[in-house]
C-alpha cells in the first residue's frame, strides 16, 4: 500500500515478476559462463594435446635424423674401409702366360678389323651393284613395255579391259536388236550416224 501514490496511468510492475525475470537472466547467465568454461577447458585439452603431438612428432624427426646420421657414418666407415687395390703376387709363369693371352687378343681384335672393314666394303658394294640391277631391270622391263605398245599401236590395235569390251559388245548386240525391231528409227539412226561421223 506504500505505492499507492503512483500515476493511475502508470502500469503496475509486479515485484515478484521482475525477480522472477532476474532470477531466470542470472540462470541463463550461469548457463553460458558453465557453457564457455566447458568450451574454454575442451580448447585447453585439445590445445594441450596438439602441443603433445607437436613435441611427440619434433622427437622422432630428431630421432630418425640421428638414426640417418648414424648409418651414413656407418656406411662411410664401410666404404673406406674397402681397399682400392689388392696386390697380387704372380709367378713369372703365369705372367708370360697372360703375355701371351694379350698377345692373341691383340692379334685377334686386329684381325677382326681388317674383317669387318672388308665385310662392310663388300656389303655396300653388293648393295651399289644390286641397286644398279634392279634399275636396268626396271628400265628394260618398262622399254620393253613400252615396243610391244607401239608394235600393238602400228597395227591399228588397241589394248583395252575386257570388261568395258565385254560392254560395247552389249551396247553393239542391243543396238542391232532395236533396229531390226524398229527399222524406221533405225534408219533415221544410221542416217544420224553417218552425218555425225562426216563431221
Amino acid at each position: 500500500m506504500e505505492h499507492q501514490n503512483t500515476a493511475p496511468n502508470e502500469p503496475q510492475i509486479d515485484i515478484y515478476e521482475l525477480l522472477k525475470k532476474v532470477v531466470e537472466t542470472n540462470e541463463e547467465s550461469i548457463k553460458s559462463a558453465n557453457q564457455a568454461e566447458t568450451i574454454h577447458l575442451e580448447a585447453r585439452n585439445f590445445y594441450q594435446s596438439a602441443q603433445n603431438a607437436i613435441i611427440g612428432s619434433t622427437n622422432m624427426m630428431q630421432k630418425a635424423i640421428q638414426f640417418v646420421r648414424t648409418e651414413l657414418d656407418s656406411i662411410w666407415d664401410y666404404k673406406t674401409s674397402i681397399p682400392e687395390s689388392i696386390p697380387a703376387h704372380l709367378s713369372e709363369t703365369t705372367l708370360s702366360f697372360f703375355e701371351r693371352i694379350e698377345k692373341l687378343v691383340k692379334f685377334i681384335f686386329s684381325r677382326s678389323l681388317a674383317i669387318l672393314s672388308l665385310a662392310v666394303i663388300i656389303l655396300f658394294g653388293t648393295g651399289h651393284f644390286s641397286f644398279k640391277w634392279y634399275s636396268e631391270s626396271i628400265r628394260a622391263k618398262s622399254e620393253i613395255r613400252q615396243e610391244i605398245l607401239d608394235e600393238i599401236k602400228r597395227d591399228g590395235k588397241a589394248i583395252f579391259e575386257i570388261e568395258d569390251y565385254n560392254q560395247l559388245k552389249y551396247n553393239t548386240d542391243l543396238m542391232n536388236k532395236w533396229m531390226k525391231k524398229n527399222q524406221k528409227d533405225g534408219e533415221k539412226f544410221l542416217k544420224f550416224k553417218e552425218g555425225f561421223e562426216s563431221k
